[in-house]
């Protein structure tokens, strides 16, 4: 399910099915807007079998309200305590997880635990040559306000479709309660630069540190530039 927040009053709406149903799964916003749900289980109980182990990555895009499953597949078992977290250069760490197995002599249920991480590269890694380039921002702190505006200094300025901003990750049992996209609106461009407006109020962005993101037209995201928003 999808709400609107910019509707009034805000409604929900359905989102298209994954491919795959899973419980205990990570969802994790990219530089682009998409979303990458990855890993989970296909039982639905709190602790799962090492074999119900869903090992497919799929990305959601809501502007486009579409479900596409991305190799390759994780290499281990990402369940229950899992976290995936997105990396300033626009990769995935995927880590940790938890499973329950049965032993062979006595049945009885034991849990396991995945003491190992990797690290998922999102489909436009496939282009590496096509990655914009941030070389410096105004200010390494962004206001907030409508009368506010924030530079950044780029040399493929012409080809900037997005700047977007994603705060830093806090993730436990599967879920990033800090996870906050912010699709900043542009107000100007020259050859070398693109001038954004600031998030108006802390509602819709709270204050702190934020991975700031150029994006190309062709969906190819710059690695990231921290700011503070305050």
């Amino acid at each position: 399910m999808v709400i609107d927040l910019n509707a009034d009053p805000p409604f929900w709406t359905s989102a298209p099915a994954l491919e795959t149903a899973r419980a205990n799964c990570n969802a994790v916003i990219l530089p682009t807007g998409d979303i990458a749900i990855v890993g989970g289980s296909s039982e639905q109980h709190l602790l799962q079998t090492y074999g119900s182990r869903i090992q497919t990555v799929e990305i959601y895009r809501p502007g486009v309200g579409t479900v596409v499953i991305t190799p390759p597949e994780m290499a281990r078992s990402r369940m229950y305590h899992s976290i995936a977290i997105l990396l300033p250069d626009g990769s995935v760490l995927i880590a940790g997880g938890q499973y329950r197995e049965q032993l062979e002599e006595n049945k009885e249920w034991v849990n396991r635990s995945e003491f190992s991480g990797q690290i998922y590269y999102p489909p436009y890694f496939q282009e590496p040559s096509m990655r914009p380039t941030i070389s410096g921002t105004s200010s390494l702190t962004m206001p907030y306000g409508p009368n506010e505006t924030f530079t950044v200094y780029t040399d493929q300025a012409d080809q900037i479709a997005k700047v977007t901003m994603i705060r830093l990750s806090a993730t436990t049992h599967n879920a990033d309660m800090n996870e906050r996209f912010i699709n900043l609106s542009i107000k100007d461009r020259t050859s070398n630069s693109v001038e954004v407006y600031p998030p108006v109020h802390p509602s819709i962005a709270p204050p702190g540190d934020y991975m700031l993101f150029i994006v190309t037209t062709q969906g190819v995201p710059s690695h990231a530039q921290y700011v503070k928003l305050q």
